[in-house]
């Protein structure tokens, strides 16, 4: 029995094959000065205490069940409740 020739189609071996799943990215526009501006204040600032309280916080509340029991407010308190142990 003669072995089928396991070659890739001549269309396969041009740029095109290595190309198509990256067309998303042909027209992207240059990023905004502003955006890249606030982008690098924001690398430097330090986040307070509270601040990370409060990313917890809505942390929490986001991935919360869904349910009318249970608010960011009744998380807030939640979290004053709650402490962490302390190794």
């Amino acid at each position: 029995m003669q072995e089928e020739s396991k070659e890739l189609p001549e269309a396969a071996l041009g740029m095109e094959a290595f190309v198509a799943d990256r067309k998303q990215f042909k027209n992207v526009s240059a990023p905004d000065p502003e955006l890249i501006r606030l982008l690098e204040v924001a690398r430097h600032k330090r986040v307070t205490e509270e601040e990370l309280h409060e990313q917890r916080i809505s942390f929490a509340y986001g991935n919360a069940p869904a349910s009318d029991l249970i608010t960011k407010q009744s998380v807030r308190q939640a979290s004053e409740r709650i402490k962490l142990l302390e190794s």
